[in-house]
């Protein structure tokens, strides 16, 4: 029996009334709040970024689940998805009506949240800190005065997809198409992608981080090739495992140290990987050479496959009620 916490403001951009653009829209506030009181799934194309993302998979994952509650303390065996207002608030009212319940946090807090979510962990050992993967447990402890015990932290990624399929193209014309997620990356690095697609007259198309709906970015994904990822570091990386769970192969340019008050950190683009998703590179003048090497082996990635075993609605929820198990 277990309940779970979240709310769609968390990280929301200010909205406004008269625009085109549905993201910048205060209209999709109300749509979000609908659908959150009534514990629905929205659609993709209403879903612009990785903590909603989150949120909208988890109500997907357990929407059939009688075990599993949302947001109306029934079950002492709490999830609290965000650590800010709303969550400091939920964890108040669950200790008051149960004293003794197992409580799990996060992945979504940030820098002064963290700090903040550490202390009400010294004060009770029934709290548990989630991360979203192995890749952020060392910066975590070194970003907070001390070091949070292993067993109270718990490592819980998301699900992506209900199961994983190999899309089969079937357009006539056979000319390559490639996927370019970007995100946060220097420009110099995605013009020397977009170049090298060109002088090979491989269609491609970029999709900006927080500039697409997911729609769009899940209908590409089944329509290209390939992808290449050129993102900095991530604590799951929603989006590349739903370009995965497409079956797509991936070039993905690592990048793997990340630098805070003058200390690095090993990081990486893709917290979640296998040698059945595609190839790590790192981004240089030899480009070309990974390019040409990647697309003659395309037919040997299986990143579907990757996914059904890890990534799926029903393994990821598992994981989460074992936690409490």
């Amino acid at each position: 029996m277990l309940t779970i916490y979240y709310h769609p403001n968390y990280g929301r951009q200010k909205k406004i009334f008269l625009t085109r653009k549905l993201r910048y829209s205060k209209f999709l506030i109300i749509f979000e709040y609908i659908f959150w009181k009534f514990n629905l799934a929205l659609g993709d194309r209403f879903i612009y970024s990785g903590p909603r993302k989150l949120q909208n998979n988890l109500v997907k994952s357990f929407k059939n689940n009688r075990a599993v509650s949302f947001n109306n303390y029934k079950f002492p065996n709490s999830y609290i998805v965000q650590y800010d207002d709303y969550g400091k608030k939920i964890i108040s009212k669950v200790l008051k009506k149960f004293p003794y319940s197992n409580i799990i946090v996060g992945p979504l807090y940030d820098q002064k949240g963290l700090s903040e979510l550490s202390n009400e962990l010294v004060k009770n050992k029934n709290i548990k800190l989630c991360i979203a993967s192995n890749s952020v447990r060392e910066y975590i402890n070194d970003s907070i005065s001390f070091n949070i015990p292993e067993e109270q932290i718990v490592v819980l990624p998301v699900g992506v997809i209900e199961e994983a399929k190999k899309i089969k193209k079937t357009r006539k014309d056979r000319k390559l198409k490639c996927l370019i997620y970007y995100k946060k990356r220097n420009k110099e690095e995605l013009n020397l992608v977009i170049e090298n697609l060109k002088n090979r007259k491989i269609d491609y198309k970029v999709f900006n981080y927080g500039t697409y709906n997911n729609r769009n970015l899940t209908k590409y994904a089944k329509e290209a090739d390939f992808g290449i990822i050129l993102d900095k570091i991530e604590s799951q990386g929603i989006a590349t495992l739903e370009i995965m769970s497409r079956g797509l192969p991936l070039i993905v340019c690592e990048y793997s140290s990340l630098e805070v008050n003058g200390k690095n950190y090993k990081s990486t683009s893709v917290p979640y990987w296998s040698e059945k998703c595609g190839i790590k590179i790192n981004l240089n003048k030899n480009f070309d050479d990974d390019l040409k090497n990647f697309i003659n082996s395309l037919d040997k990635f299986k990143p579907e496959d990757f996914i059904n075993e890890e990534l799926t609605f029903t393994v990821a929820s598992e994981r989460l009620i074992n936690k409490f198990n």
